[in-house]
């Protein structure tokens, strides 16, 4: 449950993140970053 509501606060927060100029600088980076945690967790 408190894993779910973190899923949802990020989210809400994606759009804003993205329109925003520091994504194109780094968020490319982030988002990879992300996604290699999360394929770790869940291949563990």
């Amino acid at each position: 449950m408190f894993r779910n509501s973190i899923f949802k606060w990020k989210f809400k927060k994606l759009p804003l993140f993205f329109l925003s100029k520091e994504f194109k600088k780094k968020g490319f980076f982030i988002i990879l970053g992300h996604v290699k945690t999360f394929l770790l967790k869940f291949y563990k």
